[in-house]
C-alpha cells in the first residue's frame, strides 16, 4: 500500500464582527496491489478435482492493482449573533474521487509451461464528484453549556473488488447519508472535564 496524503487550510483572525471562517484542499493518493496464490502439489487432485490436464505443481493467481484519487474543496462560516450566545454555521465540501481498477485471473501448469487465463483482464474506472453540505446551529446559554443541532450529508464512494470473478459482483456504488444530529456539549471544571451527550 502507497498512500500520500496532503491537507492546506486557512483559518480567520478573532474579531468582533461576529464572522468565522476557514477553508482549504485536500488530496490524498492510495495505491494498493492484492495477490492471491493458491499451489497444488497434488496431480491425482489437479486432474480429478480441478478435472484439468496438467500435472502437478500448478498454480491459480489472482492479481488487482486499484489506483484511488481524491479531490476536495471545503469550506465553512460561523456566524455569532444574539448577544454572543447564538451560532449558525453553513459548511460545504466538494470532493472528486477517482479510482482506476486492473485484475487479473492465471492459471500456470509449470511442468507443461502453460498459462491460462481463468477470466479477461479487467480494467475499469470510477469517477465521482459530490456536494457535501453542512450546517450547525448553536446555543450558548452559559459558558458550560453548548446545546447543538447539526445536519449533514456524507458518502462513501463506489469501488471494486479484488476477490471475486463475477462482474455484477465486482462493484459496489457510492452510499450516502443524511444525518441529523442534536445534542448538548458541557465544559467543567475550567476544561478539565468535558460531558458530551
Amino acid at each position: 500500500v502507497d498512500v500520500w496524503t496532503q491537507e492546506f487550510r486557512l483559518s480567520s483572525n478573532k474579531n468582533d464582527s461576529g464572522w468565522r471562517w476557514n477553508g482549504g484542499a485536500f488530496f490524498e493518493t492510495n495505491a494498493t496491489m492484492q495477490h492471491i496464490g493458491l499451489t497444488v502439489l497434488d496431480t491425482t487432485f489437479i486432474q480429478g478435482g480441478f478435472r484439468l490436464p496438467f500435472t502437478a505443481p500448478i498454480t491459480i493467481l489472482q492479481t488487482a492493482h486499484n489506483q484511488y484519487t481524491t479531490y476536495a474543496l471545503f469550506g465553512s462560516a460561523t456566524y455569532r449573533t444574539w448577544e454572543n450566545k447564538l451560532d449558525l454555521t453553513f459548511g460545504m465540501r466538494e470532493e472528486f474521487f477517482n479510482t482506476d481498477f486492473d485484475r487479473i485471473h492465471q492459471l500456470k501448469a509449470i511442468s507443461q509451461q502453460q498459462v491460462i487465463t481463468v477470466t479477461p483482464e479487467a480494467k475499469r474506472s470510477l469517477h465521482s464528484a459530490q456536494p457535501l453540505p453542512k450546517i450547525t446551529l448553536a446555543f450558548h446559554p452559559h459558558p458550560m453549556l453548548t446545546p447543538y443541532v447539526t445536519v449533514a450529508r456524507s458518502y462513501r464512494p463506489g469501488g471494486f473488488s479484488h476477490a471475486t470473478d463475477n462482474a455484477k459482483l465486482r462493484e459496489w456504488q457510492p452510499e450516502f447519508v443524511n444525518s441529523f444530529e442534536a445534542g448538548v456539549k458541557t465544559h467543567l471544571l475550567k476544561d478539565k472535564v468535558q460531558f458530551n451527550v
